[in-house]
C-alpha cells in the first residue's frame, strides 16, 4: 500500500521551528495543508527578496518534489511515499537571482513515515549556512549580507594575441539550417537504491516474503518496489494475448530491485493459476521471465551495441538446469536480436514457493531472482541505463497465452498484439543506480 505525502511551505511565525509532513491515505477525501517553514535566519533578513526564494525537495528515494508557488507565502508538491518506510528529507533553499541559483541553505533529516499516516515531523532548526559557492571562506548567505559579491569571479585570462589582419574571405557562408533537435533522454523511471554489499541477498529462490501490505520484506526490504512517480514496479502491459488469464493492468506480477556497486540485484514475483509448463524447446514459449538491458543507454533503435541485451530465463523446477547458451552460462539464452556479449547473470527460480497469491491465495507465487554484474553489462553507478521486464506465461502447453511488460506499452484496444522490445532497444524504460 502506498499514499500520498503532500508538502507546502506557509511563512507563519508558529512554524518557524519546524516543517510537518502530513501522510494521507490514497483513499482519504482530505487535503491537508502542510507547511514548511522559511528558515529564520532568511525570514528575517533585509537583504533577501523572498519573492526569489524556493525550496528544492528531495527523498531518499529519488523522488525530487516539485514545489509550486500557490501564493506568497505558500508553496505545494506531492510525493509517493509507502507506510512503515524510512526515508530521509533535504531541503535546500536557493535564491533565484540574475547571476543565477544562489544556494543559501540545506538541512536533512530521517524520518521513519507513520503505518497509520499520522503526522511527521521534520525539526528544521539546524540548517547549514555554510554553502560558499566562490570559495572565499564566507558563506552565500554572509556575503548577501554584506553586499559583496557571492558568485565566483570570472578569471578568464584576456587574449593577448595580436590580431590577425589577413584580408576576410568573403565567400558566402553556407547558412543552411543546423538540426537542434534535442537528444532524445527519456526520464528516469526507476532510481535504484544502493545497499552495503553484506546486505546483499541470496540468490536461491527462497524465503521472499511480503508483508501484509504485499511490500517485499525480508532480505529484498531494502530494493526500491515503487517507480519515480510513486506507482507500485509490476509487470502487468498485455503485450500478447492468444488465451491471457486477465485483463491488462492486472496487478499479478511485482518486481524490486537494488545494487550493491558490484552487482544489480532484481526480484520478480509472479502469480500463476497453477499451470507451469516448460514443453518446448524455445523458452519464451513457456514460463520464463525477459530481462532486457541497454547498459550504455546508446537509446539505439536496433541491436548492435556490445552491451545491448535481451535474455530469456525459464522457470525452471527446482533442481532442474537447461544446456549451457553460446556464452557458456547455464540455464538463460539471449533473445534473437541481442547483440551483447559478455554478460554475467546469475539466476535461481522458485516455481510456486513464493507467497500466497493475491487472488487466488491457494496458489503460491513464482520467483525469480537474478543478479548482474554492472560491470559486465556496462552499467556504471550514476548514470541511467536502460532496464525492462517481460513475462511469458503457458497454461495450456504448447505456445505461450500471453506475455506481458513492464515498460512497454499494452496493446491495443483493437486487439493487436504488439512486441517492440525484441527488435528496438530504445523501448526499454529508463533505471539509474544511486
Amino acid at each position: 500500500m502506498s499514499v500520498r505525502m503532500q508538502i507546502g511551505l506557509r511563512t507563519v511565525a508558529s512554524m518557524l521551528s519546524s516543517c510537518v509532513l502530513v501522510a494521507c491515505s490514497d483513499n482519504s477525501s482530505s487535503s491537508p495543508d502542510v507547511g514548511v517553514a522559511l528558515p529564520k535566519a532568511l525570514a528575517q533578513s533585509r537583504a533577501i527578496d523572498r519573492d526569489t526564494l524556493q525550496p528544492v525537495v528531495q527523498l531518499s528515494t529519488g523522488q525530487r518534489i516539485e514545489m509550486q508557488r500557490v501564493d506568497d507565502s505558500l508553496w505545494s508538491g506531492t510525493a509517493q511515499v509507502i507506510p512503515g518506510e524510512t526515508v530521509e528529507i533535504d531541503i535546500m533553499w536557493i535564491s533565484a537571482l540574475a547571476a543565477g541559483d544562489l544556494q543559501l541553505a540545506m538541512a536533512q533529516q530521517t524520518l521513519v513515515v507513520d503505518a497509520n499516516g499520522d503526522a511527521l515531523v521534520f525539526n528544521a532548526t539546524d540548517y547549514d549556512y555554510s554553502i560558499d559557492s566562490d570559495g572565499d571562506g564566507r558563506s552565500n548567505f554572509l556575503e548577501l549580507e554584506e553586499g559583496t559579491n557571492p558568485f565566483p569571479e570570472n578569471e578568464t585570462p584576456v587574449d593577448e594575441t595580436p590580431v590577425d589582419e589577413t584580408p576576410v574571405d568573403e565567400t558566402p557562408v553556407d547558412e543552411t539550417p543546423v538540426d537542434e533537435t534535442p537528444v532524445d533522454e527519456a526520464p528516469v523511471d526507476v532510481f535504484v537504491p544502493r545497499i552495503a554489499q553484506a546486505d546483499a541477498p541470496i540468490i536461491d529462490g527462497e524465503n521472499v516474503v511480503t508483508d501484509a501490505s504485499g511490500r517485499f520484506i525480508g532480505e529484498w526490504q531494502d530494493a526500491v518496489q515503487i517507480d519515480a512517480n510513486g506507482v507500485t514496479l509490476g509487470i502487468n502491459n498485455l503485450m500478447i494475448d492468444l488465451d491471457a488469464d486477465s485483463p491488462s493492468g492486472t496487478p499479478w506480477r511485482s518486481w524490486a530491485v537494488m545494487h550493491d556497486s558490484e552487482f544489480l540485484y532484481v526480484l520478480v514475483m509472479v502469480e500463476d493459476d497453477g499451470q507451469r509448463l516448460g514443453d518446448g524447446p524455445q523458452f519464451w514459449q513457456d514460463d520464463s521471465l525477459e530481462v532486457f538491458l541497454d547498459g550504455d543507454y546508446g537509446r539505439a533503435t536496433s541491436y548492435g551495441d556490445d552491451d545491448d541485451y535481451h535474455v530469456i530465463i525459464p522457470l525452471l523446477e527446482p533442481g532442474t538446469t537447461r544446456s549451457p547458451n553460446a556464452n557458456n552460462i547455464a540455464g538463460f539464452v539471449a533473445g534473437p536480436t541481442s547483440s551483447g556479449t559478455s554478460l554475467d547473470l546469475q539466476f535461481t527460480t522458485g516455481p510456486g514457493i513464493g507467497p500466497d497469491g493475491i487472488q487466488r491465495p491457494r496458489f503460491e507465487q513464482d520467483i525469480y531472482e537474478f543478479r548482474i554484474e554492472l560491470e559486465s553489462a556496462n552499467i556504471e553507478v550514476g548514470s541511467p541505463f536502460g532496464f525492462e521486464l517481460q513475462v511469458n506465461d503457458d497454461d495450456d502447453g504448447g505456445p505461450r497465452d500471453s506475455k506481458w511488460g513492464w515498460a512497454h506499452p499494452s496493446r491495443d484496444e483493437g486487439g493487436v498484439d504488439i512486441d517492440f522490445t525484441v527488435n528496438d532497444p530504445s523501448r526499454m524504460g529508463t533505471l539509474f543506480l544511486d
